[in-house]
């Protein structure tokens, strides 16, 4: 059965922090926009909000861990380093818990124009699909705000979306892009207990880390700041 293509654009009206995979806590470095396997989680954490556990597992998991995802990021990002007081819980030597205050550095990015998510879906669950990406309205965490402004069925624009660096072969140059490390699922075959975090009770394997380059460009970087624009992939002629 052939599918379609569901395009949604999502603003966020203020400052976010999409952060990369393994960045420490008490220094967080972000991405442009969610990644792949935050676009999934937030689907079905939307998905189970609207629906119900088990319409979720059942019915909406098997599309969503297959269906084709892509992210076209804002036209625009400005990231910069914020110094954050923090607190965490620590355990003295007798046992007695207490606020230990600590500095962390945190980026945090603020958009111009909208990031689109595009996403692969049977036609026959387009109404539900479009009612979940309406309802997210957060990517990750919640101090990253967005809202979906319009859905539309639209393909993805050649060269505009975040892609594998193994997928880029024919892109030259890519000295210029931003790059970093992102997530997704392991495969079309992950399975419900490996996802979801109260069933998984062995190590996570449902995850896959891989550098991915941003259709961004690194125009201004001054200290601890940079200003990303969009630019589309072009292929090298020479190597089609």
């Amino acid at each position: 059965m052939p599918k379609l293509w569901l395009a949604a654009d999502y603003h966020f009206p203020s400052t976010y922090s999409c952060r990369i995979p393994m960045s420490s806590t008490s220094s967080t470095v972000v991405t442009p926009a969610p990644g792949p396997s935050t676009v999934r989680l937030a689907l079905l954490r939307t998905g189970i909000e609207l629906f119900g556990l088990e319409t979720v597992q059942y019915e909406l998991f098997p599309i969503i861990r297959s269906a084709s995802v892509q992210i076209k990021p804002p036209e625009r990002v400005a990231v910069s380093l914020h110094r954050l007081r923090a607190h965490k819980w620590t355990t003295g030597k007798a046992g007695k818990q207490d606020f230990q205050e600590s500095v962390i550095l945190r980026e945090m990015a603020h958009a111009i124009g909208p990031c689109t998510v595009y996403i692969e879906v049977p036609p026959y669950e387009e109404q539900r699909f479009c009612c979940l990406l309406q309802a997210i309205g957060y990517w990750g965490k919640t101090d990253s705000l967005a809202y979906c402004i319009g859905i539309t069925q639209h393909v993805p624009e050649s060269g505009t979306c975040v892609l594998p660096l193994r997928a880029l072969s024919g892109i030259h140059p890519l000295q210029q892009f931003f790059a970093c490390v992102l997530t997704e699922f392991r495969d079309h075959r992950v399975t419900w207990q490996e996802i979801v975090p109260t069933l998984n009770t062995g190590k996570n394997q449902a995850f896959r880390l891989d550098v991915y380059v941003w259709p961004m460009i690194v125009a201004y970087k001054p200290s601890g700041s940079k200003l990303l624009i969009r630019q589309p992939f072009k292929q090298d002629k020479e190597k089609v």
